[in-house]
């Protein structure tokens, strides 16, 4: 679908109303054009990304997520206008102004970007409550870009099945992030919690069990798990599979000379079967195959620095 070009908007206007009407004149459909399946109006993009100059301001009937990993720039919605930093969630809501404004010269920011009809999930969700800002933490993040790294695989293979797993997974994000802004901050906050996070984050690569955590905090396994999961949303072998994947992703990005099976080893696990099948299901690819991809992309970044 062609369309026009839009004339430079300044943004400091303060009616965005009128804004959004003027846009009517030169925009007709959604402005997002890049469909993966069917004649569905979505778009997913995570990765790094430049933008020396600011994008067209934009409007669509459908729900936009964006997420910022790391790096520097500006983003403006419904108003106002957002400085990133690491693990912000922006949400444009349905008919909402909203435009990426810059990343500085000659750097690029990490980002995922998921635009979707709401009615396309086949659930309810009212994002009308939904706060436009979101700060997430450390484990919010880890699961909402496993979830943005199964969806890349997805989206690239294309294998029979496809458009369904890729729903399943934005329903997936959509409760994730209903989950995080309908709980308040007190809820979320447990001393027990944060306890069992610091000390599993700094034993995750032994070879530690929800029991034997269990009898060093002196309490039974199904409280604890009960406790965290509460709090985390996942349970306590869950949140150590995760830390134990999220440092193997690490260590294939940055140690192209160790071997899978000492990676294996080296963030708990017992043997590498074990670790093999724990990453395919939580990264949603293959160990080898996600070193592959990153060190396609770092070849491919250092070739165009």
């Amino acid at each position: 679908m062609s369309m026009k070009k839009a004339s430079k908007v300044n943004f400091g206007l303060p009616d965005t109303e009128r804004l959004r009407k003027y846009f009517l004149r030169f925009f007709k459909g959604t402005f997002y054009q890049k469909v993966l399946t069917g004649n569905s109006h979505l778009q997913f993009e995570y990765g790094y990304h430049s933008a020396p100059k600011p994008y067209p301001p934009t409007f669509h009937e459908e729900l936009e997520l964006f997420y910022v990993r790391q790096g520097r720039g500006t983003y403006y919605l419904a108003g106002k206008i957002y400085s990133f930093q690491k693990r912000l969630l922006l949400i444009a809501k349905p008919n909402e102004i909203h435009a990426m404004m810059r990343v500085p010269p000659k750097e690029k920011a990490e980002w995922g970007c998921l635009v979707f009809p709401l009615g396309w999930l086949g659930m309810e969700f009212d994002v009308k409550s939904w706060p436009r800002e979101v700060l997430l933490s450390e484990e919010e993040a880890a699961r909402l870009e496993l979830i943005f790294g199964q969806v890349s695989e997805e989206v690239k293979n294309r294998e029979f099945g496809h458009e369904d797993m890729i729903r399943a997974k934005f329903q997936e994000v959509c409760c994730l992030v209903r989950r995080i802004v309908s709980q308040p901050k007190k809820e979320r906050v447990n001393p027990l919690v944060d306890q069992l996070r610091e000390y599993i984050n700094q034993h995750f690569i032994e070879r530690t069990s929800v029991l034997d955590i269990s009898k060093g905090f002196g309490y039974t396994e199904q409280y604890l798990d009960r406790v965290f999961k509460k709090s985390m949303g996942l349970s306590l072998k869950r949140y150590i599979l995760q830390r134990r994947v999220m440092e193997a992703q690490i260590l294939l990005a940055t140690k192209p000379e160790l071997k899978l099976t000492a990676i294996a080893g080296q963030v708990g696990f017992e043997n590498y079967k074990m670790f093999h099948r724990i990453f395919k299901i939580l990264a949603g690819v293959k160990p080898e195959a996600y070193r592959h991809v990153i060190q396609k992309a770092v070849a491919k970044k250092d070739a165009a620095d």
